[in-house]
């Protein structure tokens, strides 16, 4: 009953429906279920079932459910009562006085304007003649001087091979640079989702196996349109990988640059105060720490001191679990000075696995953690 179009247009049209609405669902009896009933209850202050004369084709009983869109503290009385009423509904009769008021309008100067998607010179201009479009936020908006641009503090500085994520996420929108081809120019990035076909499939239907069925597998990949603004006011689009990658490398120089200025991290390459542990892990008690590995770790556990997440994504083989459990056993060891008084002494280091990675973790922690941290780990784990 949950897939019936009567219940499936309920669900649709209530978002549509103000706070304190009336909706008035007109169905058989019998689809009034316990789904039903257990929807309105949750979604509604108060709800009454009438029930219509008669039955319709001689066989069905109608009833109309009137319901008041909000909540209420019991809903679970509540939906007690609606199968209660479903099982003896009000007969719908002429009643005395009014039953239900609809409750005014949020704002009683908002208006719906129907327009067609695409407006011409004439409709526009008849549309800010009449509704006075230009007093809307949105118009308002477009007239507004943008805030100066704030300084990002990334947890390390965007790396020469980071110039294409950067331009894609619109990070550097409103960035002068000196181009070599173009002059001096304004950058926007805009990425928009693209749908390709990623695999096509014919199988037998398993109903009828003289018929087939034709699978289509989409994927979404992005595409960005990078938008040049000249000083004379000349606009230039590119569109796609190539271009893309075809102007940074014309012009790495001025976009290293940009970043340089425009993001301040948070590390610098110092080892945040932990570089003297870090020389001394050695995994399976022979293999020191790649310098690399010592700086990602002293990034992570730097960038916690401001942030509550970070994102530490490496390929398989750099060494995820080795520098992840080597900045969690230097938050849970209180090595970190900055982070010491965040954690308390009966608190840990949350690491969530999968089951079949669970011993690598515990073994690397072994060869990371100091003797009281993996006793602590031990206790925890007997828990």
């Amino acid at each position: 009953m949950s897939k019936r179009v009567e219940f499936a247009y309920l669900r649709h049209a209530w978002k549509w429906a103000a706070d304190g609405a009336i909706i008035l669902w007109v169905v058989y009896n019998h689809h009034l279920t316990e789904e039903a009933a257990a929807f309105f209850a949750k979604n509604s202050r108060s709800v009454d079932v009438w029930a219509l004369p008669g039955k319709h084709l001689g066989e069905y009983d109608q009833i109309i459910v009137a319901a008041i869109k909000g909540t209420q503290p019991e809903p679970g009385a509540l939906y007690n009562a609606i199968l209660r009423e479903k099982a003896e509904p009000h007969p719908l009769v002429v009643q005395t006085q009014p039953v239900y008021r609809v409750p005014p309008p949020p704002d009683p100067n908002r208006k719906f304007v129907f327009a067609p998607d695409m407006l011409d010179e004439a409709a526009g201009l008849k549309l800010i003649e009449e509704q006075g479009a230009w007093k809307t936020g949105g118009f308002q908006a477009l007239l507004e001087v943008p805030p100066p641009q704030t300084e990002i503090e990334p947890v390390v500085a965007p790396r020469p091979g980071h110039l294409a994520l950067v331009l894609a996420a619109g990070v550097a929108d409103g960035a002068v640079i000196e181009t070599t081809e173009y002059g001096r120019v304004a950058l926007r990035g805009k990425t928009r989702h693209v749908e390709q076909i990623a695999r096509v499939e014919i199988e037998a239907d398993p109903n009828d196996p003289e018929r087939q069925v034709k699978k289509t597998t989409l994927r979404l990949k992005p595409s960005t349109t990078l938008s040049l603004l000249s000083g004379d006011g000349t606009t230039v689009e590119m569109e796609g990988d190539e271009a893309l990658l075809g102007f940074i490398t014309s012009n790495k120089r001025a976009l290293a640059g940009y970043l340089n200025a425009k993001f301040k991290p948070m590390y610098h390459f110092d080892f945040a105060g932990i570089g003297g542990w870090l020389d001394r892990i050695r995994l399976k008690g022979k293999h020191a720490m790649y310098t690399a590995q010592k700086h990602v770790v002293s990034a992570v556990v730097r960038g916690f001191q401001s942030r509550n997440s970070i994102l530490l994504i490496g390929s398989m083989g750099t060494g995820k679990t080795l520098m992840g459990g080597s900045a969690a056993v230097s938050i849970a060891s209180g090595l970190v000075k900055a982070l010491a008084n965040d954690m308390r002494p009966d608190q840990v280091v949350l690491i969530v696995a999968p089951p079949h990675l669970l011993d690598k973790w515990k073994r690397e922690l072994v060869s990371i953690a100091p003797k009281a941290v993996i006793e602590r780990l031990d206790r925890h784990e007997k828990r």
